[in-house]
């Protein structure tokens, strides 16, 4: 019963701050639930911690985002960002 929570709150811990790859825990839960429920699970919980990434950048100062990641990662998304 708590599998599925506790999947579901390390991939958004993982979208946040990356303690393990992406690919682990995606094939864990097809492991663990299935190919289409684990998918399904992996799908849904990297939104919610994409989009908590990204009130976290919305709604904090440039500086702690700059902590929470790096200033090179940032000035390459600055890049990209006037490119489109």
């Amino acid at each position: 019963m708590l599998a599925p929570i506790m999947s579901f709150l390390l991939m958004i811990l993982q979208s946040v701050e990356e303690p393990l790859p992406t690919f682990i825990i995606t094939f864990s839960n097809a492991a663990l639930f299935g190919w289409i429920n684990g998918a399904i699970l992996s799908l849904a919980s990297a939104m919610v911690g994409a989009v908590l990434c990204f009130y976290i950048a919305r709604f904090l100062d440039r500086d702690t985002v700059e902590r929470l990641t790096s200033k090179l990662a940032l000035k390459n998304k600055d890049k990209q960002s006037k490119i489109y």
